[in-house]
């Protein structure tokens, strides 16, 4: 905004019965500056995101918004439940664009199944009070299982014993076992041919 101030001497001269006609004009410029009085706000409390086994590279994005127009949103991972250096081997963000990526394939056999963690958006100037100049979302991860086992025998050999007196249609001639590391119902059914 451009204001034009104007100021004018006042006196009056009685000797000459008249005001002399002093002034002088000035243009002011208003530059009026934003200041950080919003913070961002995600646009979902919880994101949930599902993941196979043994898969590396993007999972997806979370996304905060800020009303102050000269704001720029950075993103960083903060765990929690002391997962600090469990979260770490397996996530990272963006810090730009809020992509969470996988660091570290997942087993779901023998490693955790869920992950929890925290993602906090930034903006990048001081905030004015109330604001705090940042926001949390909650991630939740939820790995899921893959046929990624072979099936394994209980032996490495089997070796039976028959003698031709006692066979007759439907004769137990023995056992064979047999297991499948896959826990899924779909992933370990084992058929014997």
């Amino acid at each position: 905004v451009t204001l034009r101030l104007t100021v004018e001497d006042n006196y009056f001269n009685r000797r000459v019965n008249r005001k002399p006609f002093f002034k002088k004009e000035i243009l002011v410029k208003i530059d009026l500056l934003d200041t950080n009085n919003y913070d961002p706000v995600f646009t979902q409390d919880v994101y949930m995101f599902n993941i196979f086994e043994n898969t590396i590279g993007p999972l997806g994005s979370v996304q905060a918004i800020d009303k102050d127009p000269e704001d720029t949103i950075t993103y960083e991972i903060e765990a929690h439940d002391g997962q600090d250096s469990l979260i770490g081997q397996h996530f990272r963000i963006n810090s730009m664009n809020s992509t969470i990526s996988i660091r570290k394939p997942f087993d779901y056999e023998s490693g955790q199944r869920y992950y929890n963690f925290t993602v906090v958006a930034r903006n990048n100037r001081p905030p004015i009070a109330p604001a705090v100049g940042y926001a949390r979302a909650q991630c939740v991860v939820m790995v899921k299982d893959r046929n990624d086992n072979d099936p394994q025998f209980s032996q490495g050999q089997y070796n039976f014993l028959i003698t031709k007196q006692k066979v007759s249609p439907n004769y137990l001639v023995g056992s064979i076992f047999a297991t499948d590391l896959d826990r899924i119902d779909w992933n370990n059914r084992l058929t014997f041919t």
